[in-house]
């Protein structure tokens, strides 16, 4: 009995604790309301305030269209046109030569069409189109 009775004193203490918080919230919430409502009948009274802008008619203006810039080759292009042409197949060093690109370049392009499939490997350091 006597743990029923704690309980329940416990209980009614916390609903009076939730009722304080409620009445807070329900003040703060009319504080607010009241705020907005001036907010915007001021607002309203400096519209009304304001006196209308004029208008005027737009220019219509010729809109100039972008110059199309020329479409470039790719690296990637340069080098498999390349290995296309040739059908013995082709070696970085020959590549080098002919597109002026430095070793790096060469192989990151080569590694690049191999995973795409477009040539392959006939030998060491050979290339085809594949």
């Amino acid at each position: 009995m006597k743990i029923l009775r704690r309980d329940l004193q416990s209980i009614v203490k916390s609903l009076k604790a939730l009722t304080q918080k409620t009445e807070k919230i329900a003040a703060n919430l009319a504080k607010i309301e009241k705020y907005q409502v001036q907010k915007v009948s001021k607002e309203k009274a400096s519209a009304v305030k304001r006196p209308a802008r004029k208008t005027t008619a737009k220019k219509t203006t010729l809109k100039r269209t972008a110059a199309k810039k020329a479409i470039g080759v790719s690296a990637t292009d340069t080098v498999l046109a390349i290995i296309n042409r040739n059908k013995k197949g082709l070696n970085t060093t020959a590549i080098k030569n002919r597109t002026g690109f430095n070793d790096k370049k060469i192989w990151n392009i080569i590694n690049r069409l191999k995973k795409g499939g477009k040539i392959k490997s006939s030998g060491r350091g050979i290339y085809l189109k594949a």
